[in-house]
């Protein structure tokens, strides 16, 4: 029997819908699918920014990256990826495991941390050199960094770092007291902070959160988005 005008329609229609039903059923199960963010996600966005605007072979250089919108939602998504995944991957526990037993030993921030941190950037394309990572280690009020850890989760203070550098006007103070303790924080995180021969990507994900969040105030100025 020859379908109608009318049930020609319908049953088109009716295919449409369920093949467009389908689709959207297969994207939401792959995006179900998809990984979580994690530590090497967040440094590999923050190395691309600070390769632009921190690296002192970089056309950008001495630009302040907060000027760029692409630049500025990069590292947006970079603190939130950081977080997540902190939240996520043990790290929380793992700094406050670290603070009960109170064995972290703080020498190891002059020299074989920041080496870490620097060997991991590299690996990951970084232009950096090792004097630039050894002063972001310097001149870092440590106790208060460890004061902000005890009080509230790492994934919860590089949270609170990426909002206060996605302020307008951004508090140099919140950033002083957030950066110091996401840059020990990430150190305590990482089980492999002992061994002074291999990298150490949440070190090193941890330091350029915390010196992207120093170049914002650099030259401070509203942040378009």
């Amino acid at each position: 029997m020859r379908p109608t005008r009318r049930s020609f329609f319908r049953s088109t229609a009716g295919g449409l819908l369920l093949a467009g039903g389908s689709l959207l059923c297969t994207r939401r199960l792959r995006a179900d699918d998809d990984p979580p963010p994690s530590v090497d996600d967040a440094l590999s966005m923050f190395i691309s920014v600070w390769n632009q605007f921190g690296s002192s072979d970089s056309p950008d250089f001495g630009t302040n990256w907060t000027s760029d919108p692409t630049a500025v939602s990069m590292v947006s998504s970079a603190y939130d990826a950081l977080s997540n995944a902190w939240a996520t991957d043990g790290s929380d526990s793992q700094v406050q495991n670290s603070l009960a037993a109170g064995g972290f030993s703080l020498s190891l921030l002059q020299f074989e941390v920041p080496n870490q941190a620097y060997l991991e950037l590299v690996r990951h394309g970084a232009n950096v050199r090792f004097s630039d990572v050894l002063s972001w280690f310097s001149n870092v009020d440590w106790q208060s960094a460890m004061n902000e850890l005890s009080s509230a989760p790492l994934s919860g203070i590089v949270q609170s770092l990426g909002q206060a550098v996605g302020n307008p006007q951004p508090s140099a103070g919140d950033i002083a007291n957030f950066g110091s303790a996401v840059l020990l924080g990430s150190v305590m995180a990482d089980s492999q902070f002992s061994s002074m021969e291999s990298g150490s990507p949440t070190a090193a994900a941890g330091a350029l959160a915390f010196q992207l969040a120093n170049l914002a105030i650099t030259q401070p100025q509203s942040i378009s988005s």
